[in-house]
């Protein structure tokens, strides 16, 4: 989705998200998010507003999948995602809680696979 939009994964970090979002990307699958993405970008709506929301589709499906586990202190957000600012921003304002990340968060799949391994084998 960033190269469509023009963004490298890097300059997410950079940017000054503000305010609702204005547009909606209704579809989880790639293939289809990225059909609506090109739709909107000739449409003319600001490639800041397609970024917003294509985070915003990913944080409600992440939700989604929170509903099955109660939540009652601050999360961690770890894998390779964890990196984006963007989505822990709008995971913390959706949930109305703070999202720790740590500089070894998307890390911590692969810290653990090693750790367990070492005690099994």
């Amino acid at each position: 989705m960033c190269k469509a939009l023009g963004y490298k994964i890097e300059d997410l970090n950079h940017l000054e998200i503000e305010g609702e979002v204005k547009v909606k990307i209704s579809s989880l699958c790639t293939v289809f998010a990225e059909s609506e993405v090109i739709s909107l970008i000739a449409q003319g709506v600001p490639r800041e507003e397609i970024l917003k929301s294509i985070h915003l589709s990913i944080v409600h499906k992440i939700l989604s999948m929170l509903k099955r586990i109660p939540i009652k202190e601050d999360l961690v957000f770890a894998g390779g995602c964890s990196s984006n600012m963007i989505l822990k921003m709008f995971l913390e304002r959706e949930l109305n809680i703070k999202v720790i990340t740590l500089k070894e968060s998307p890390f911590l799949g692969a810290i653990g696979a090693v750790i367990w391994g070492a005690n099994h084998f």
